[in-house]
């Protein structure tokens, strides 16, 4: 593991830096890769990765994220919180943070909301915001309380807060409320029900935003909503299950592990997404990534300079035709052409080939 590394690109000057004081894991070619919980933002190697991303209210989680708001917002483990105990967007009413776009409030004086134009807290629990839509919940229809279709009017639904006969032209009433069912993915409306095309699913059973959730991609409405027969798709060890095409199915990409007795080996997903384990043949591989590609790779070695790899028939090739390629650290390193692949060296003067 480096301790040091040269700072300006010039070895001679004695210039180093120390990268465990720097907070620097990696130094390769005037590129620094930062510890765990550190970053560089002002783009200089002089002080190495110079912010702690984790408490620093100027840069929170990432370069740049200031956090502000309400009572003075600080950086706790990444995320902006307010002197209060709120997070960034988020607003004190009694002893719950509320979300100030989700909830739809201005303020919170005393336990009591003001609510953002167009909502209202209609039950009276401030636990949930400004819950009602009043331009367009049917029996909230303009103010808490006012239902279409009352005094036996022919009301069909509301409007922007006005209870209304019928829905304009390429609107569709269902649910008390006019939807644009074309863009929405509604097929159509029975009993004030939605009823959505297929692979769409009202999971939130919201009729304002219609079929909100693909049912053929999402991976907590799995071929229908989580509620009504769909799926979640969970992960295991070595597995990430994936809706696709309305099916949890097993995804995963090529990765090296090791064994209780550190034996490594390759995990994999066969075509009918089946979880594979393959073993690296013997002692004269091992398994690594070198250009974007894992897999079991065969050792080489240096001897006088050159590289060599003697395989299954006893056959050495040796050679000095030195190419550029990237080792299992990820590395800029040189290697040498064989009638294979390439022999590389690591950072330990180790050699391996990519075959």
């Amino acid at each position: 593991m480096q301790s040091y590394a040269d700072c300006n690109g010039m070895p001679d000057d004695e210039c180093e830096m120390n990268l465990a004081a720097a907070h620097v894991e990696t130094y390769t070619d005037k590129k620094l890769t930062c510890t765990l919980g550190y970053i560089d933002c002002n783009n200089s190697i002089d002080d190495g990765c110079e912010i702690f991303r984790f408490n620093d209210p100027n840069n929170c989680s990432e370069c740049g994220h200031v956090c502000t708001g309400e009572g003075g917002n600080f950086c706790n483990y990444g995320a902006c919180i307010s002197a209060n105990g709120c997070r960034e967007g988020e607003l004190r009413c009694g002893d719950q943070c509320l979300s100030l776009r989700d909830a739809h409030i201005v303020n919170c004086q005393a336990n009591t909301l003001t609510c953002a134009k167009g909502y209202d807290n209609c039950n009276n629990d401030p636990a949930d915001g400004c819950e009602t839509n009043l331009m367009r919940t049917p029996n909230h229809c303009g103010s808490c309380g006012y239902t279409c279709g009352n005094n036996h009017l022919k009301e069909i639904a509301c409007l922007n807060g006005e209870c209304v006969t019928e829905c304009p032209s390429g609107l569709t009433a269902c649910g008390g409320m006019c939807i644009d069912a074309e863009n929405l993915n509604v097929l159509s409306c029975e009993n004030d029900q939605i009823v959505c095309r297929d692979g769409f699913g009202d999971c939130d059973h919201n009729p304002e935003n219609g079929c909100e959730v693909n049912t053929m991609n999402d991976n907590l409405n799995c071929g229908g909503c989580a509620d009504n027969g769909g799926k979640v798709c969970t992960t295991s060890t070595y597995l990430d299950n994936m809706c696709i095409e309305g099916k949890c199915r097993g995804y995963c990409s090529k990765e090296c592990l090791t064994d209780e007795s550190n034996n490594m080996f390759l995990k994999y997903c066969d075509e009918s997404y089946n979880v594979m384990i393959q073993y690296c043949p013997s002692s004269t591989y091992f398994c690594g990534t070198i250009n974007e590609e894992t897999d079991c790779y065969h050792l080489c070695e240096k001897e006088n300079g050159l590289f060599s790899v003697t395989y299954n028939d006893n056959k050495t090739v040796n050679s000095g035709m030195c190419l550029q390629a990237k080792d299992v650290f990820g590395h800029d390193r040189l290697g040498v052409y064989i009638e294979s692949g390439f022999c590389l060296e690591d950072e330990h003067g180790n050699a391996y080939s990519f075959s």
